[in-house]
């Protein structure tokens, strides 16, 4: 027994030298190395970036050759501005900040809709009988009121003949609150997977009119933000990416509570019976807008980037024209 083991060292010494006069000592060519990408958030993490996190987790980023950092940004403003300065930085943004950023000449590209219709929305409790923007005429509407919400009421106001009738009060992002303490008797900028979850959660039921109704144009909520130069010169990073993604939605669409249970692990912030059950909500909300039957994952068209466009310059959000062709590319399609 106490011979034992230095016969295996001898027997591995003497298998070393052998391997080594066969030439089999040179070292093994090393696995090629990760590419580092950042991804910036749109804001911290929330239902919709469900699949994400499961990419990172379940390796399918790393399958594809790609070093994922996710990071949440400090301004929502930030992953567009991040972006048109880094090649190797995607994010995720939203189709009228591409419209503003073309205008101002930034080489950011949508290159896939994470989200494919307005989660944006009016929300009223259900026990105020409001399901209607006519029926707000002498009441009060909350919001942030920045120039896009401005135009947004505007356009839905004017559309159902209530303009000028109906009180702004701004109640910045808090828009939760603000309902249900009846600060306001509706709020708009809310999305309606998630605050209207957060209502839920506190025992009242929600009306969710939608804006696409009332004459705002229909939008892709969360878009894929790329450098230019990174779509143009380095599509193969792209496409694995997007590969990766579709992968990470496959699953979280088929298998929702692997998929909530993976995001929650990965942002303990949401441990708990109570905010596990938000993200949970929340996702199976947003299946049907991230993957509405008979339409691919991300696909995007020139026909809802065209009308954004024109309505956000017919409304002087945007100082001239863009072209549709400068705003996202479809070659990441499948």
């Amino acid at each position: 027994m106490i011979r034992s083991r230095p016969i295996r060292i001898l027997t591995a010494v003497s298998a070393a030298l052998i391997l080594s006069a066969c030439g089999a000592s040179r070292p093994q060519a090393s696995r090629p190395a990760l590419q580092p990408l950042t991804l910036w958030l749109d804001y911290t993490p929330w239902g919709a970036h469900v699949p994400l996190y499961v990419a990172q987790s379940r390796g399918y980023f790393r399958r594809q050759g790609l070093q994922v950092a996710i990071r949440v940004p400090a301004n929502l403003s930030d992953p567009l501005k991040l972006v048109a300065h880094d090649p190797h930085a995607l994010g995720i943004g939203y189709m009228s900040d591409v419209v503003t950023a073309e205008s101002q000449g930034l080489p950011v590209e949508s290159v896939a809709a994470l989200v494919q219709h307005h989660l944006n929305c009016i929300m009223t409790l259900r026990s105020s009988g409001i399901t209607s923007p006519r029926q707000l005429a002498g009441k009060s509407i909350g919001a942030a009121e920045t120039p896009a919400d401005n135009v947004i009421l505007n356009t839905v106001f004017k559309h159902a003949h209530v303009l000028g009738k109906v009180r702004r009060v701004n109640v910045s992002f808090d828009y939760v609150p603000a309902l249900l303490h009846h600060t306001v008797d509706a709020i708009e900028g809310g999305y309606q997977v998630w605050e209207r979850v957060q209502i839920e959660q506190q025992g009242q039921h929600v009306n969710v009119i939608q804006l696409q109704k009332w004459g705002v144009p229909d939008e892709y909520e969360l878009v894929l933000l790329a450098n230019r130069t990174a779509i143009s010169h380095d599509p193969s990073e792209l496409r694995r990416f997007m590969t990766a993604l579709r992968m990470g939605v496959r699953f979280a669409v088929g298998h929702p509570r692997r998929a909530v249970r993976i995001f929650v692990h990965d942002n303990p912030g949401y441990a708990g019976t109570r905010k596990q059950a938000l993200v949970s909500r929340s996702w199976h909300l947003l299946i049907p807008f991230v993957q509405p039957p008979g339409t691919p994952f991300g696909r995007q068209s020139a026909a809802r980037w065209a009308a954004l466009g024109g309505w956000m310059y017919r409304n002087h959000l945007v100082s001239k024209r863009v072209p549709v062709r400068a705003l996202f590319t479809g070659r990441f399609d499948t």
